[in-house]
């Protein structure tokens, strides 16, 4: 849990990333804007930006970060050293479901706005800027009558992909022309991801499911196997994949309740080739994420949402259960007979009652009474679990 003082403990953090270099970890709060020190979580400097910042991007090659203002047309612009704020780079469109995506290279962003107007007269608009001199370099119009919802590069930054309620669309960042539609029945995508070579892209739909499409066939990935079940009347957040592609992180909540911040709350680490579960960390959440990122190294996941960890940053490797959670020369224990029990945080302010089936130095692996199975590091564990499963010899 990191600091951000200031600022009310239950105000909701707005966004969250990594520097490219992994050394840099910045959020955002209702007008102020926190940098970290991404290793230790040391609170390095903060800005002040004219209101929320909805998304926020470090450029690769230079100490800048930038994110577009909340209900303005604008993008403000800061030293990611000292949070100091430079620029504010101004757009010219309306900012009503405003987009903006930074290319992997940093050279260029994108910003898909839809354009107010009746259902007939709407337009989604994409436009891509030099991110150094803030100057427009191409735009397209296209899709009347739809509101967009997520945007992203291809992480070559050749590809730049938005959802809206009809599908997502593929375009060539070259010059904005379509390359492909994605439609899944009537079901409408929110939260969207690249796979890390580029060639497949998460999409997250509003009351699930989740799937994952082949972008060079524009068919779905039939190898992923979403839990349908579980996602079931879900609101994605985020998507994002992990660093080494081989892990896929999705948050969401009850569609019915995104800002009451009741009902459901979803965070989950799922096999990117096949959507088995990974990690549910559902059950630890104190409100719902909003935003999600992988540090560089693919060793930390940082979230950011409303409650009482605003801003959490988490050991993927003891949350995942991996082999590095276990020392070389002692292999994970199975346990013996199935032990369900009811299992408490050392907080106690969450309990669960499920079946122990792994035990590693570092973590158990829980089968819940609804199939579901979740790692847990064992620092998160109450005493008299952790003094149980000493008892066992865990």
């Amino acid at each position: 849990k990191l600091p951000y003082e200031g600022f009310p403990q239950k105000e909701s953090a707005a966004a969250v990333t990594y520097s490219p270099d992994g050394k840099l970890l910045a959020a955002s709060w209702g007008v102020g804007v926190f940098i970290y020190n991404a290793k230790t979580g040391k609170l390095q400097a903060k800005g002040e930006a004219k209101t929320t910042l909805d998304s926020l991007h470090v450029l690769p090659k230079r100490p800048v970060l930038f994110g577009p203002i909340r209900d303005q047309p604008g993008i403000q612009v800061f030293n990611a050293a000292n949070g100091a704020l430079l620029s504010t780079l101004k757009l010219p469109n309306h900012p009503d479901e405003r987009r903006v995506a930074l290319s992997p290279q940093g050279d260029l962003f994108a910003v898909a706005t839809t354009i107010p107007g009746g259902p007939e007269s709407r337009t989604i608009e994409v436009t891509l800027y030099d991110s150094a001199a803030g100057k427009s370099l191409r735009q397209t119009r296209l899709l009347k009558g739809l509101w967009t919802w997520d945007l992203a590069f291809s992480p070559d930054g050749n590809t730049i992909a938005f959802s809206h309620e009809d599908g997502v669309t593929v375009l060539k960042a070259a010059d904005l022309s379509t390359v492909n539609n994605l439609r899944l029945d009537e079901k409408r995508p929110k939260a969207i991801a690249f796979s890390r070579d580029g060639k497949r892209l998460a999409v997250g739909y509003h009351k699930g499911p989740v799937k994952v499409w082949d972008l060079a066939t524009g068919e779905l990935f039939d190898g992923f196997r979403s839990d349908d079940q579980r996602h079931q009347g879900l609101l994605f957040q985020d998507i994002a994949f992990s660093p080494d592609g081989k892990t896929l992180v999705l948050a969401g909540c009850d569609a019915e309740d995104v800002f009451e911040n009741q009902g459901r709350r979803y965070l989950a680490i799922l096999n990117a080739e096949t959507g088995a579960s990974v990690a549910d960390l559902s059950d630890q959440l104190t409100g719902h994420v909003r935003h999600v990122a992988f540090s560089p190294d693919g060793e930390r996941l940082v979230t950011s949402s409303s409650g009482e960890t605003a801003l959490a940053v988490w050991d993927v490797s003891a949350v995942s259960g991996q082999a590095n959670d276990v020392r070389k020369d002692e292999p994970a224990k199975d346990p013996p007979a199935a032990k369900t029990r009811t299992w408490t945080s050392a907080d106690g302010k969450f309990s669960v009652e499920a079946e122990l089936l792994k035990s590693s130095e570092a973590a158990v692996r829980l089968k819940k009474s609804d199939g579901s199975v979740i790692t847990v590091p064992k620092s998160k564990l109450s005493a008299a679990d952790r003094a149980y499963l000493k008892q066992l010899g865990e």
